[in-house]
């Protein structure tokens, strides 16, 4: 194998362990082999154009060609003779594209390997393969390469919610690392034969020799190219450590879309994986600058309640989302009655008449409990248990008009009150909580609680505690939600959109024993003057749900202050004095009801605080301004540490109470170092007069002149004088004289120049470079002395049979 052919290789590997990171993005391995052969085929085809001797800008060309005929053959029909794209190939291949860019806003990571998907994942990788080769291998610039194994690599590290892990970035820089080592070992060899290590077996009768290691040992020679990946490989381990920590990783917050599991299939009864999160175009949809129109719709209803889109019951500590959806029956079908909804629970039968104008989801917005749609074909189908209506094949809700029959319920507070427990395998799902919830939020939500008897009025007080002024809650669209505990950071910035409050409600209720849920969907939107109601981006909202046996799943609303917001009839929002059965809610966490069970207003305040406090003094919420300020007084100080080393240097060496000799041999010290800092060192071949008359004609005026010539003489009376002869008596100290010339030598350079000396001082980070080094020959030198034993140990236990 030819030296060009191993850097081949090597920038194909180093493609291949950069893409390892779309790992993270797929929840399933299958984007792995289409990946595999796009880099095969790319580099095979540039290797081809360099055989041929093409012209450089040519060959990429030759492995473009290849990518293409690989992709039409892997995923588009109609090819010419299977491989070639002919017109309906390019429209099967555009069609994919489609698809997967509706996939990119529809599934969240991990995702499902969709043929879309596949296709932009196989292209892409293949395309950065065709780029690492033509920089590293075609023009020979491995370095450069990096950049677009750093895009590769920054593509996961940008859509993966929980981030990418770190093994991969060390993966992925391994193969770049390698690469780079190809390309020197490639570069050095167009100079003869390489340098190894060699092992010459020496007899030695007496004392060792220079350069063995005893008596029947070998001689080992350093291996410069070793050394110097063994350096590469120890810097690329320290980036290791750092980069992963301080690149973008877009961690997850409370509400973010990074859940996974089973999702909706065609079909009565089917299933198939989908990943779908509505919640995660929530936040940006509220921040949007333009108030997009999504929806219309007419209803017969005087109030109506909010659009349901989609249902969350499953939390895990940080996100909220979907369990699997089951295509019960198509939309179009009557549906039974709602779970744990009562014949007896007033309620009136609902019309409604929606357009989907601009949603694109896979989700349609229906009344909460619906009995019936009308106007979807048979890709949309209902789940049983949330009554969601769903695309099972994926496509789009924009663009579709239908009807929605509903009941508007009218609970009244004593069928609330008095409802029956929750069936066990119900309540079982609906109050699951991650093992390590945290017991102060528990606490917190039993000191809220506190003083209520029934299930009703726990909510009522949950939700109050949200909407109360001065538990000191506040609507913020911006507020952020990448904690590492979001739920303990809401509680203790307490701020936030509606994901914050909603989920919140619903973690808290479940940890004492309400069985919650998050619904997402609209809330009522704007009535027009022609009697319909138009839905905006700005209506996207999403509310926990608590479930009452005989009633069903009823709406509570924790979220304070943003238009359309409205708390249900029978949890009004009305501060002090809300009347509820068994006592009256005061809006500050108690409830009205025996002295035994109530708490003062400041007792309960302080247990409020008290129990998020205990939470939150060990979270990264209430840490992050600290580690922020900490780590940036921490990076300000590694930046301003090479300033510090120089100046210190340079106060040692320009010191008044060195004796003569050391001071002269210092000052001179001091000005060849701040020539290199300068961008202007001299050559240690002059003699100092010599140097002392460049500086002169390139700098200086008469007084420094003088100065250097001083300091040039002095110099060469303490290298070759004897020992012993005395110095001249002058009449101007050393270091008054090192000060005019440095100060002549600062003024006569660019003010970038200076600014750049001043802070990163090259001959401070020259020799730290070389402490480095000297430290990592140290250990290579150890390391070649232990395996030397080590070898010599083996060959005295099994000695080699001689030959004959």
């Amino acid at each position: 194998m030819t030296s060009r052919s191993r850097l081949t290789v090597a920038a194909a590997l180093a493609s291949l362990l950069a893409a390892l990171s779309l790992s993270a993005t797929f929840r399933t391995g299958t984007w792995f082999w289409p990946a595999v052969a796009a880099v095969a085929v790319t580099s095979a085809g540039c290797a081809l154009g360099r055989r041929l001797e093409l012209p450089r800008p040519v060959v990429p060309l030759v492995g473009l060609v290849g990518l293409i005929v690989l992709v039409t053959w892997l995923f588009a029909d109609d090819a010419i003779l299977g491989l070639l794209p002919g017109p309906g190939a390019i429209a099967s291949l555009h069609e994919l594209a489609v698809e997967a860019g509706r996939a990119m806003t529809r599934y969240t990571s991990p995702a499902p390997t969709t043929t879309g998907l596949l296709l932009v994942s196989t292209a892409g990788v293949g395309f950065i393969a065709l780029v690492v080769d033509t920089v590293a291998v075609t023009y020979r610039s491995a370095a450069l390469a990096g950049v677009p194994l750093l895009a590769l690599y920054a593509v996961p590290v940008t859509i993966v919610k929980s981030g990418v892990p770190w093994p991969l970035f060390v993966i992925g820089a391994i193969g770049w690392l390698a690469l780079m080592l190809a390309e020197g070992r490639d570069r050095l060899s167009g100079w003869g034969r390489s340098l190894g290590r060699r092992e010459a077996r020496v007899t030695v009768d007496t004392a060792p020799a220079s350069g063995t290691t005893g008596s029947g040992g070998t001689a080992v020679s350093a291996e410069p190219l070793g050394i110097v990946g063994r350096r590469i490989g120890a810097a690329a381990l320290g980036l290791a450590v750092v980069v992963p920590a301080i690149l973008p990783s877009i961690g997850g917050g409370l509400f973010p879309g990074g859940g996974s599991g089973p999702g909706p299939g065609r079909g009565k009864g089917s299933a198939s994986s989908v990943t779908v999160n509505p919640l995660v175009q929530i936040g940006s949809d509220l921040n949007s600058l333009t108030d997009a129109e999504v929806l219309r719709y007419f209803s017969n209803d005087p109030q109506p309640d909010y659009l349901r889109m989609a249902t969350l019951d499953i939390f895990d500590g940080k996100v909220w989302q979907p369990a699997s959806l089951t295509a019960t029956g198509l939309a179009s079908d009557p549906m039974p009655r709602a779970p744990g909804l009562a014949s007896d629970v007033p309620s009136a039968e609902i019309t409604t008449r929606i357009s989907l104008t601009r949603l694109r989801q896979t989700w349609a917005p229906v009344l909460y409990p619906t009995t019936k749609v009308s106007g979807l074909d048979d890709n949309w189908a209902y789940d049983g248990a949330t009554r969601n209506v769903f695309s099972v094949t994926g496509v789009s809700a924009q663009g579709n008009t239908y009807e929605v029959t509903s009941r508007h319920l009218q609970p009244t507070v004593e069928q609330l009150k008095f409802a029956g427990p929750a069936p066990v395998d119900l309540k079982s799902r609906y109050t699951a909580l991650p093992v390590r919830f945290p017991d102060s939020v528990t606490t917190l939500a039993k000191t809220v609680t506190a003083g209520a008897t029934t299930d009703f009025e726990r909510a009522v007080l949950l939700q109050q505690f949200f909407l109360n002024e001065k538990n000191g809650f506040r609507y913020n669209t911006r507020a952020s939600t990448t904690a590492e505990s979001p739920l303990v950071n809401f509680l203790d910035t307490r701020q936030g959109f509606c994901q914050q409050f909603a989920g919140t409600f619903a973690a808290m209720a479940r940890s004492i024993g309400l069985p919650t849920r998050v619904d997402v969907g609209f809330t009522r939107g704007t009535l027009t003057p022609d009697g319909d109601y138009l839905v905006t981006l700005r209506n996207a909202h999403a509310w926990p749900e608590v479930y009452f046996d005989g009633v069903g799943w009823m709406r509570f609303e924790p979220t304070p202050g943003p238009t359309g917001v409205a708390a249900p009839p029978w949890a009004p929002a009305g501060g002090p004095g809300v009347n509820i059965p068994g006592g009256t809610a005061t809006g500050d966490g108690t409830a009205g009801g025996s002295k035994k069970d109530q708490l003062t207003k400041r007792e309960a305040e302080g247990q409020i605080r008290g129990g998020v406090g205990s939470v939150t003094s060990s979270a990264t919420g209430q840490r992050f301004p600290w580690l922020f300020l900490g780590g940036a007084l921490l990076l300000a100080g590694l930046l301003l540490t090479p300033a510090a080393v120089r100046s210190l240097r340079r106060r040692r060496r320009l010191a008044g109470h060195l004796d003569p000799r050391t001071a002269i041999t210092s000052a001179w010290t001091e000005l060849s170092d701040a020539g290199m800092d300068l961008d202007n060192p001299w050559s240690s071949a002059r003699t100092p007069r010599r140097t002392a008359d460049w500086l002169s004609a390139a700098y200086f005026e008469p007084e420094a002149t003088a100065a250097v010539g001083r300091l040039a003489r002095a110099l060469e009376r303490v290298r070759y004088a004897p020992a012993d002869a005395p110095l001249p008596a002058t009449e101007h100290s050393v270091g008054a004289d090192a000060r005019l010339v440095l100060k002549a030598m600062d003024q006569a350079a660019s003010p970038r120049t200076r600014w750049r000396a001043r802070l990163m001082p090259r001959s401070v980070v020259s020799a730290t470079a070389n402490h480095v080094a000297d430290g990592l020959d140290a250990v290579d030198q150890s390391g070649a002395r232990l395996t030397g034993a080590l070898r010599r140990l083996g060959r005295s236990v099994w000695p080699r049979r001689a030959s004959v």
